[in-house]
């Protein structure tokens, strides 16, 4: 259950109130507020692949359902305004500058001088994908940068990145890139041979 001085809080940034007591809609079988919960579990299952950011993302999409539900007033859909070209930059650099840690969507709003769920929405509008998405890029992109550059080990280099572990950075990295970090980097290093 989310504490109801959360969704206060958010609602408040949002300009909103509750039209209904938390109370009045505890036990409501909500199909939406369950799948947001099971996309959860596995970062709490394996707290070395917990990833703030991401946690963050959804609850925020959790908070943002219970807006659109049992607030006051809807939220309307994205209206294709992003980020100012400024806040997009200075997104972009934040995500950029802590690659290995990451960092939270509420700095990153505090940054731009928007709400967390204005600067999510706008932030999708302007780039076509959620932070958490944009920082699992540039991860991916610092990864690649590193494994032509250097022969360390991918571990390392994952690690190096932001990824808990070898099994998360090859299964983002498979995701993003459409192979294995070791077969991305295998068949670079052989055009670039075949290319001398």
């Amino acid at each position: 259950m989310l504490p109801r001085a959360s969704i206060k809080e958010f609602l408040y940034e949002e300009g909103q109130r509750m039209s209904a007591e938390p109370e009045r809609i505890i036990g409501v079988d909500d199909p939406v507020v369950y799948h947001l919960a099971l996309a959860l579990l596995p970062s709490f299952a394996r707290a070395g692949e917990r990833n703030e950011l991401f946690i963050e993302q959804v609850m925020l999409a959790l908070l943002t359902h219970v807006q659109d539900r049992f607030a006051s007033t809807p939220v309307p859909a994205c209206t294709g305004k992003g980020l100012a070209p400024w806040q997009l930059r200075r997104a972009k650099e934040l995500i950029a500058g802590h690659l290995s840690e990451g960092v939270s969507v509420a700095r990153l709003a505090e940054e731009c001088g928007l709400s967390r769920s204005y600067f999510t929405k706008a932030f999708k509008c302007s780039t076509g994908v959620s932070p958490h998405e944009w920082l699992m890029r540039m991860r991916v992109d610092r990864a690649k940068e590193l494994m032509l550059g250097s022969d360390e080990p991918l571990s390392q280099i994952g690690v190096a990145c932001g990824f808990s572990d070898q099994p998360h950075f090859s299964r983002i990295f498979l995701r993003l890139a459409g192979a294995s970090p070791s077969t991305w980097r295998r068949v670079k290093r052989q055009r670039a041979d075949a290319a001398l």
